[in-house]
């Protein structure tokens, strides 16, 4: 017994130790989307802005998301809504805010039926790419909120670095448990843990890639190159597969983290957040399933093992202390509580074992379904 607990505090050790120095890493380089401070956009006030909002069936929403992108203080944008076969209030209300705003540039087209071969967001993104006039192309979701200095912001940055593509991660708001839980969890904890953040924006490696579709921000002709969303096809990680092709392609692609200057609410509470992360975990992994399982499995017992064996064996208390260390670190970088996170942790594990299960699940069952259009098991590959 003595020889398993030291082999398994060497394993549980190692695995906690590197992934709370990537979290540290992030912490203290991750790039951030901040207000405005810099020269550069006095060179890019004639360039045209054009913001993409595909929606389906958001009428509690896209008020919000299209209010929010007409207060713009870069005010060289045109705004195009693409209703995407919504059987709510959609269309009216986007109709409403156009007769309201007359002098702005916002335009609402109809979706059309769905071909073969496609995903819903991808095929709604890409035909608004078709109506935009802009030099560059901001996709946003309808459930997004953008703060007034968002676009200059943006766009000082793309300057700044000559960047092709620049996907944010929204400040996530999350109000009932279930959301706090779950989103903490596969929106922060994946992402800051597991991705060196400055590192990957740094290298043209497809494989050290990640990407927020609900925040995406194109240089027009990088977009084209690659014929945009026409090279996801029916994979429901999209914005994943993009970023992975201009990456591939030799293009510029940055992500940052957002310093209050974009918002999303993604779910309203657990049931549609467990469901959306159902759909998306194993398809954003990008892995086969055993490769899948093995990470899934390694990463649940690092984290499970400590607290359990620690009163068998006291040395275990130093990965849990690693641990803790970790958790802070987290708490800060996305402005959580860290009691919240502390208390939460178990259920947490819990749940990213049983989500991980039911992910896979999903795709060898052909039973993924998003905004009622079913997701065919070839999305994934």
């Amino acid at each position: 017994m003595g020889v398993i607990f030291y082999i398994l505090f060497i394993f549980v050790t190692f695995v906690v130790t590197i992934l709370t120095i990537i979290t540290i890493f992030n912490f203290l380089t991750a790039p951030k989307l901040k207000k405005l401070t810099s020269k550069y956009t006095g060179e890019l006030d004639q360039k045209l802005v054009s913001i993409l909002i595909p929606a389906r069936n958001e009428e509690g929403n896209i008020a919000k998301a299209l209010l929010s992108a007409i207060n713009q203080t870069y005010k060289n944008v045109e705004i195009i809504v693409l209703d995407d076969q919504s059987t709510d209030n959609t269309a009216n209300i986007v109709e409403r805010i156009i007769q309201k705003y007359p002098n702005k540039r916002i335009k609402l087209y109809s979706g059309t039926d769905l071909p073969d071969g496609w995903n819903g967001k991808s095929w709604a993104c890409y035909n608004l790419a078709k109506y935009a006039n802009g030099d560059f192309l901001l996709f946003i979701d309808a459930d997004v909120v953008l703060n007034k200095c968002a676009v200059s912001s943006s766009m000082d940055i793309m300057q700044k670095y000559n960047l092709d593509l620049l996907t944010v991660v929204p400040s996530q708001v999350t109000k009932t448990l279930g959301e706090k839980i779950l989103v903490s969890t596969f929106m922060e904890w994946l992402l800051a843990v597991f991705l060196p953040i400055r590192i990957a924006n740094a290298l043209y490696i497809p494989s050290l890639s990640a990407a927020c579709g609900q925040y995406m921000f194109f240089r027009k002709n990088a977009y084209h190159a690659i014929d945009g969303h026409a090279c996801v096809g029916k994979n429901i990680a999209g914005e994943l597969e993009i970023t992975r092709t201009l990456k591939r392609n030799h293009y510029k692609v940055h992500l940052y983290l957002t310093d209050n200057l974009v918002f999303c609410r993604m779910y309203r509470n657990f049931k549609t957040a467990f469901h959306g992360f159902a759909n998306n975990f194993y398809a954003g992994a990008k892995m086969k399933a055993f490769t899948f399982y093995l990470f899934v499995t390694t990463v649940f017992l690092a984290y499970t093992i400590p607290p359990i064996l620690v009163i068998k064996d006291t040395k275990f208390y130093i990965p849990i202390i690693t641990i803790f260390i970790q958790t802070i670190f987290l708490s800060l970088m996305f402005k959580r509580s860290l009691i919240f996170n502390l208390i939460f942790y178990p259920v947490k594990m819990t749940l990213f074992l049983i989500l991980a299960i039911k992910s896979h699940r999903r795709v060898v069952t052909n039973k993924i379904i998003w905004k009622d259009r079913q997701i065919l098991r070839e999305a994934i590959s």
